[in-house]
């Protein structure tokens, strides 16, 4: 063994091998770039002291008891997998192929307020069709027929339109001219509201984010808070990766860094076999500044090896 004493100034590159539970191993990942990776064997001192009429606190006694090592990482590039370790969850594929929804209900619960669609990349160009499911599913008008206020009605001989009661009755022996200018008419008792469209108009009655699939009815248009409309439309394909959060809480780790001594140009392994990390910092994605991630945990001895970790310099 030769021993050369020299200064050290480190640097290198972070591999973490996701572990089973049972610790079995998955393969490295390059974590990104690290700006810390550090170990601290710990012990704690115990002393005895005296008590005596001349050595009254001295000690007479030290006995040094190992405890268990901690290690530290910070990393300051994230992919998905340091984001989902970072956010106790799993991490998935997204494939989505390209695809139809036909009739995907959804309740506008306020007007000039957005609500998501069950998907993204929504064709906005062609195929997009929004029908209002009161007026879809209103009956034709009767004559001489008892109408309660909130039932609907479109005209036997259909104008794209549709009618609400708002003031209760019996309609007349003939149907009424049914206006298309959002006004009322009567029909005998019965008073019957323009909702408007059956088929609203987009960009006139609502509007739709293509990229993130979301609907919201304008209030400038003819659709009212609290219906519920139809969507039909096409959707493009979409792939990458997603994160379940605060699914998982044990997050095991190989952590190895393949490091040198910019000082004397040698090789610095260190290895931790088995540690169970744990976030230290939150994943802020709105930061100001670019996101770090500090993680922490207690290196195992596991089975087959006699320390928790191990560092080698190497000619």
């Amino acid at each position: 063994m030769s021993l050369n004493t020299d200064s050290f100034l480190g640097a290198g590159d972070t591999y973490i091998d996701w572990l089973d539970a049972d610790g079995s191993p998955n393969g490295l990942d390059f974590a990104g770039n690290a700006t810390a990776f550090s170990l601290q064997s710990n012990a704690e001192v115990k002393e005895q002291t005296a008590k005596g009429r001349t050595n009254y606190g001295q000690v007479i006694a030290t006995a040094t008891i190992n405890q268990p090592p901690t290690f530290n990482v910070t990393l300051n590039q994230l992919n998905m997998k340091t984001i989902a370790m970072a956010l106790l969850g799993s991490l998935a594929d997204v494939d989505v192929s390209a695809g139809s929804v036909s009739d995907e209900s959804v309740l506008l619960a306020n007007l000039d307020k957005y609500f998501r669609l069950a998907n993204r990349n929504v064709d906005t160009e062609s195929g997009l069709t929004v029908t209002r499911q009161a007026g879809a599913t209103a009956s034709a008008h009767a004559t001489e027929t008892s109408y309660a206020v909130g039932d609907y009605v479109v005209p036997t001989s259909p104008n794209d339109h549709f009618y609400k009661c708002t003031a209760a009755g019996t309609s007349a022996a003939s149907e009424p001219t049914w206006p298309t200018d959002g006004s009322t008419v009567t029909d005998d008792s019965v008073t019957w509201k323009d909702m408007g469209l059956i088929e609203p108009v987009q960009d006139t009655d609502f509007e739709v984010i293509s990229r993130n699939g979301m609907i919201r009815a304008l209030s400038t248009g003819s659709i009212e808070a609290g219906e519920t409309v139809l969507v039909s439309y096409d959707y493009a394909a979409i792939s990458g990766l997603e994160t379940l959060g605060a699914v998982q809480p044990t997050i095991k780790g190989y952590m190895f860094l393949d490091g040198v001594n910019l000082v004397n140009g040698k090789d610095t392994e260190v290895e931790v076999w088995e540690v169970q990390l744990k976030p230290d910092s939150p994943v802020d994605f709105l930061a100001d500044d670019f996101n770090s991630l500090e993680l922490s945990g207690t290196p195992k001895t596991p089975a087959g090896k006699s320390a928790p970790f191990r560092v080698r310099q190497l000619n």
